[in-house]
């Protein structure tokens, strides 16, 4: 019996919903466990919290509410970085833009299309997967790198955009948090920028399972063999910058400094807005945004 490869936590009053999410993921390989309000889901998490690598939440329901459920996730040492489904017949702006604002980086509306449950499902889940092995390289980097003062580096595959990401993030306070964020920072340097990967063209290459095979195919190119991404880590009394520049011709970047409800569906776009929320105190992309700074406080008292 081949081993599932997540688990994930459905959650909703409707026993009709729970199934209907089992059943159009059993082909996925995830093991579904359900609960069927908010305090049954709260109550589950909280016995286990690092048994989960996704959560479908739903909004309405009885006893506790999705959006009770998601603060308490939020406001838990563990729980806080699994990523959060939120579940719902709302279609409303401000409905949604409130549990963006909350923590909840991925949306699904009722009734479920089988497509977009797996799409979203799944790229729910590589994140944290993905998440999850960069923090636990920033645990095995050597603590004396934290003592670096000032470092250049160049990279130009997504591999070793990870390990410089945990090598780098090693030599800050947090290192499990501003990974998160680093990764996705250089990740989009390296995908969008050197490599030309559009966001629309993102979307069909992961509805393709596709994403892999594009890097490399790009990489492989004449044109792009010769690119680089530039890093730059300096270390001041009270703070940690990291400077990334790609050699792409830029992007809109304004439109990625948080998740807007119209992009809350998609199956991707979220790597700056949680760099922003989540792993660093300032985000700020220069020119046309092929060059970004992100910078982690040394001072516990103003860390997010």
């Amino acid at each position: 019996m081949q081993k599932p490869t997540a688990i994930v936590l459905a959650v909703d009053d409707e026993d009709y919903n729970l199934k209907i999410i089992s059943y159009h993921l059993k082909d996925e390989n995830f093991k579904v466990i359900t609960a069927g309000d908010g305090q049954e889901a709260w109550n589950t998490l909280a016995e286990s919290p690092e048994k989960f690598d996704a959560i479908l939440l739903d909004r309405s329901m009885p006893r506790m509410s999705g959006m009770e459920v998601l603060k308490k996730i939020k406001s838990h040492d563990i729980l806080k970085t699994i990523p959060v489904i939120f579940q719902t017949a709302m279609k409303h702006q401000d409905d949604i833009l409130e549990g963006l604002q909350a923590g909840a980086y991925y949306y699904l509306t009722k009734p479920y299309k089988r497509d977009d449950l797996r799409a979203i499902v799944n790229a729910a889940v590589s994140d944290s997967i993905k998440y999850n092995k960069l923090k636990d390289k920033t645990d095995k980097v050597l603590k004396a790198f934290a003592y670096i003062k000032k470092g250049e580096f160049e990279i130009s595959t997504p591999e070793q955009g990870e390990q410089l990401s945990a090598l780098l993030s090693s030599t800050c306070p947090e290192p499990r948090k501003v990974v998160v964020g680093l990764w996705e920072l250089i990740l989009n340097g390296i995908e969008h920028g050197n490599l030309g990967i559009s966001y629309e063209e993102k979307s069909k290459l992961n509805k393709d399972n596709q994403w892999t095979s594009e890097i490399l195919r790009r990489l492989s190119l004449s044109e792009n063999k010769a690119k680089s991404v530039e890093v730059q880590m300096n270390r001041y009394d009270n703070a940690i910058e990291f400077i990334i520049q790609d050699q792409g011709d830029g992007f809109n970047w304004q439109n990625y400094l948080d998740i807007s409800p119209e992009r809350a569906f998609d199956s991707h776009g979220r790597g700056i807005a949680m760099a922003c929320m989540y792993s660093f105190d300032k985000v700020e992309y220069h020119g046309n945004g092929n060059m970004v700074s992100a910078v982690a406080s040394l001072n516990s008292e103003t860390e997010k």
